[in-house]
């Protein structure tokens, strides 16, 4: 990342971005399965048909990781600068919180309005 002034905190170059991007990819943060599992879970129980069953039951696992994973490299990366890429609690709240709201989000009623 480059610090110029006002710039600080910008990306300049995209290859810069790059990097950054192509790292992040290149290794999984520290992640205890046993929370991932209970994350999923939640989400999973609040989840109504179709959605449930359907959509979020067979991706549960993958894409609550891959959302805690994001959450930590972006907190180690940006706010704590911690090289040791382990999730800690604050990383699972905020999944927590994202995953239940996104769950809310399914409640909408995509069924086509009958022609009245």
């Amino acid at each position: 990342m480059i610090v110029l002034g006002n710039l600080w905190g910008k990306l300049i170059c995209r290859d810069n971005f790059l990097t950054l991007f192509d790292t992040c990819y290149s290794f999984v943060s520290e992640i205890d399965d046993l929370e991932v599992n209970k994350l999923a879970n939640i989400v999973t129980n609040l989840a109504k048909e179709p959605m449930k069953s359907s959509v979020w039951r067979p991706r549960a696992y993958h894409h609550v990781k891959l959302l805690i994973d994001g959450l930590c490299k972006h907190r180690c990366l940006f706010k704590d600068y911690d090289s040791s890429f382990q999730a800690n609690e604050e990383d699972y709240n905020m999944a927590e919180a994202i995953l239940i709201r996104m769950v809310r989000g399914w409640e909408t009623n995509l069924q086509p309005k009958e022609d009245i």
